[in-house]
């Protein structure tokens, strides 16, 4: 259904600000979303400032043989007309799919009757963020526990550590591993993980079937109950998306009854 909206805003163009312009043409930010369209994936927003200018270009590409199409008098083909035929029922379907879904309203009252009656739904399980060292040995593994007991500041020596002595992956990242459940470390790991207290590293060194590993945990997250306020916008898409679809399947089946259909 994003997908279908997602569509239609770009076809009944709402987005003008110019990017570019060739001939006086401009190029928009419409012309940009249709593009990224068919560049599945892609998120401008996160791309740097080479490769925004490289889809600019691109942009720039297709406006400038656009054009030469144009004066070629492609609009006066055949396959041109059909084409433009096709697009205008798919249009039309989509734009009239985009306002039914805005007029479907889900009431407070019905998100918090759904919240109390899937409960078991909206729970999470306790996390941890931790960071760790991983090293070959327990002898190396001893010597940066060793030097953690001395330091004053115990992330800031454990980050320089994780940078400089770490074999794992995470290790030019300070050894930060973000957050995780019990269940997404294995088991030595965890136990230690889940044990020590915020801003505490393990003493002794953690022996898993990657190595021996110095564990320093950073932040907890208390498993529970989510409150409705946290899902109350995840209730509502989630309901409106249903009850929308409920109302097109309804619809198709009063006007497929009504129509005159062959199927060959």
């Amino acid at each position: 259904m994003k997908k279908i909206v997602y569509s239609a805003l770009l076809a009944i163009g709402l987005f003008a600000q110019p990017l570019a312009t060739v001939d006086g043409k401009a190029v928009t930010n419409e012309d940009l979303g249709m593009l990224l369209k068919q560049m599945r994936g892609v998120n401008y927003q996160s791309l740097n400032p080479a490769q925004k200018k490289q889809i600019i270009n691109q942009l720039v590409d297709r406006k400038v043989l656009m054009l030469h199409a144009l004066k070629q008098g492609v609009e006066r083909s055949r396959e041109f007309k059909d084409a433009l035929a096709k697009i205008k029922d798919d249009l039309a379907l989509e734009v009239w799919m985009q306002k039914e879904f805005k007029n479907i309203n889900i009431s407070d009252k019905e998100a918090k009757t759904f919240y109390n009656q899937n409960r078991s739904r909206f729970t999470q399980k306790s996390k941890v963020r931790a960071r760790h060292i991983l090293v070959k040995t327990a002898k190396e593994a001893k010597a940066i526990i060793s030097q953690l007991n001395k330091s004053k500041n115990i992330k800031d020596k454990f980050i320089q550590l994780a940078k400089s002595k770490s074999t794992g992956p995470s290790g030019k990242n300070g050894g930060d591993l973000g957050f995780f459940e019990k269940t997404q470390m294995v088991a030595p790991f965890s136990k230690v993980a889940f044990s020590l207290p915020v801003g505490g590293f393990s003493k002794t060194p953690v022996k898993t079937q990657f190595g021996y590993h110095i564990i320093f945990v950073e932040e907890k997250k208390a498993g529970g109950s989510t409150s409705f306020k946290e899902v109350k916008p995840q209730i509502m898409q989630q309901l409106q998306m249903k009850k929308f679809g409920d109302k097109m399947k309804s619809k198709t089946a009063k006007l497929r009854k009504k129509s005159r259909i062959k199927i060959y």
